[in-house]
């Protein structure tokens, strides 16, 4: 390359700056957020916000070791997740009538799920907004369809406890 300016290197430099400057002119003028998208990939949704069209991610495109539980939303479940290899989990709710002290007051329930499941874990919690799961375990003293629940009431007022749903898990009948 030469060391001084020529003719034809300026107007290269020139043609190259116009050509993008007219390539983001274009799609900012003429490609919105809300446009379709029609086909490949991504059909079905927008530029603003493009949604992989179902079936076109397989296990073959997805490298060993790159889905891993911890990039799963923790409410996240297989489509299936409630009832694998003949064995189904369902929801029981055991109804209370008692309060929780307020300012960090604790307090200790069971909840039971039939006698022929087991208790896995509290799935919802029933009573004042500011009652709070801070534990779940399973005694020797109770059976395995019995779960003790410890709560915590982070509010300043007395909170009800009406009720504990628990996920129950046993054989499909």
């Amino acid at each position: 390359m030469r060391r001084r300016l020529t003719y034809a290197n300026v107007m290269a430099t020139l043609a190259f700056f116009f050509a993008l400057a007219g390539g983001s002119m274009a799609a900012t003028k003429y490609l919105q957020a809300s446009d379709p998208i029609t086909h490949g990939d991504l059909a079905g949704s927008t530029y603003g916000s493009p949604v992989i069209a179902s079936g076109k991610v397989t296990t073959g495109k997805i490298a060993d070791g790159a889905v891993t539980s911890s990039k799963f939303d923790s409410s996240a479940t297989a489509p299936n997740a409630a009832k694998l290899e003949g064995f189904d989990v369902i929801p029981s709710t055991t109804g209370f009538a008692g309060t929780v002290g307020a300012n960090g007051g604790t307090a200790t329930a069971v909840a039971g799920c039939p006698a022929d499941r087991v208790a896995i874990h509290v799935v919802s919690l029933s009573g004042g907004p500011d009652l709070q799961v801070t534990g779940e375990l399973w005694s020797g003293l109770l059976r395995h369809s019995d779960l003790q629940v410890l709560l915590e009431n982070t509010g300043a007022q007395d909170e009800p406890l009406n009720s504990i749903t628990l996920d129950c898990f046993g054989t499909s009948s």
